[in-house]
């Protein structure tokens, strides 16, 4: 069985009065049907200390993609309220509905420092389903709250493991 993914417009006042549709699965078509291609550099050095995001090109705002996805399928985010898209795996390239939310820009920089950690001990967390994440994200906050930062800060690779995937899988030495 497919899923089949679900094709919604996104707002054209967002996008300068043309017409857009986004999928659910991050691809985007123009009002034939066609479908879009983002613009992207791999590789290009952040601007103003901010990452280089895939957007759709000037014929449609020059608007990044994760923001239009957001617009169509969630809430077009209040940015005087610190209203962020957030990729939650930290993908910047996987702008899908199921890996992407608003909240709050603290939240992102939060969560961005637990997909860090991961990273700097060897877990890629694309690797992770949606859930696992943002279940770790939860774990991360209640263990930083509850031990000292020499224990958070000293997390090891398998003490990570387990907050991301215990208990549907149990994180141990192969024999």
């Amino acid at each position: 069985m497919t899923n089949v993914p679900i094709i919604k417009q996104v707002p054209p006042h967002i996008i300068g009065g043309k017409i857009l549709f986004a999928g659910s699965d991050g691809k985007f078509y123009g009002k034939s049907g066609k479908q879009l291609k983002h613009a992207y550099v791999p590789g290009r050095p952040a601007y103003k200390g901010r990452p280089v995001y895939p957007h759709m090109n000037s014929g449609y705002g020059d608007k990044e993609c994760h923001f239009l996805m957001a617009c169509a399928f969630l809430h077009i985010p209040d940015r005087s309220k610190g209203e962020v898209v957030d990729h939650i795996n930290g993908d910047l390239l996987n702008y899908s509905l199921d890996n992407i939310r608003i909240i709050h820009k603290s939240i992102n920089n939060r969560d961005g420092g637990f997909l860090r950690k991961l990273r700097n001990k060897g877990l890629n967390p694309t690797y992770y389903a949606t859930p696992f994440l943002l279940r770790f994200f939860d774990r991360m906050v209640e263990f930083k709250s509850s031990h000292t930062p020499y224990q958070y800060q000293h997390l090891s690779r398998t003490d990570l493991l387990k907050l991301l995937v215990e208990p549907e899988y149990i994180v141990g030495t192969p024999l």
